[in-house]
């Protein structure tokens, strides 16, 4: 159980560590700030939870505390994440999966016989 908490607790602090660091998620407001502050874009495609080398990258590269520094000072980070679970993003955003929502319109438009 001690094992199980410790485990949580440095996940947790990785985790938050990832988010210390500016992402942009909006590309306009990326290229605004690259503008204003000329610096130049990072562009990060990435799968965060399915693609295993941007998931290792994200742990060993993109969370560690001189890349964060070098990054503010240099960077405009922009991410571009394509996640596959996007029946937790629709859930998350308030939103139907598209599937769920095309087989509702077939049964409105063929079950009144």
């Amino acid at each position: 159980m001690k094992k199980s908490i410790i485990i949580l607790i440095i996940a947790f602090i990785n985790i938050s560590s990832g988010f210390a660091q500016d992402w942009q998620t909006d590309f306009s407001k990326a290229k605004e700030l690259a503008t204003k502050e000329k610096k130049p874009i990072i562009l990060v495609f990435q799968g965060s939870d399915w693609c295993a080398p941007c998931i290792k990258l994200s742990r060993e590269i993109w969370t560690t505390e001189t890349f964060i520094a070098y990054a503010k000072d240099n960077y405009i980070m922009f991410q571009a994440d394509f996640p596959r679970k996007r029946k937790m993003l629709c859930q998350k955003n308030r939103l139907q999966p598209t599937r769920n929502w095309r087989r509702n319109m077939i049964k409105k438009e063929y079950s009144h016989w």
